[in-house]
């Protein structure tokens, strides 16, 4: 899976900055960190994807 590394102090920061309140700033943060950790790369797939393909134009040939 792809790692994606953020400064979630930061973005809270600057979410108060913009006049949101903690709590909600922190909720968007945690919103944010949890929508990233099911993402995958391009390699991910080509990893998972290449042995499938492998055994599939072996038995086609």
């Amino acid at each position: 899976m792809a790692s994606i590394t953020c400064d979630t102090q930061e973005l809270v920061r600057e979410l108060k900055t913009a006049g949101m309140a903690q709590d909600q700033a922190d909720a968007v943060v945690r919103t944010i960190v949890k929508s990233h950790a099911e993402l995958v790369t391009l390699q991910d797939l080509q990893v998972e994807i290449a042995p499938s393909m492998l055994n599939s134009n072996c038995s086609n040939g």
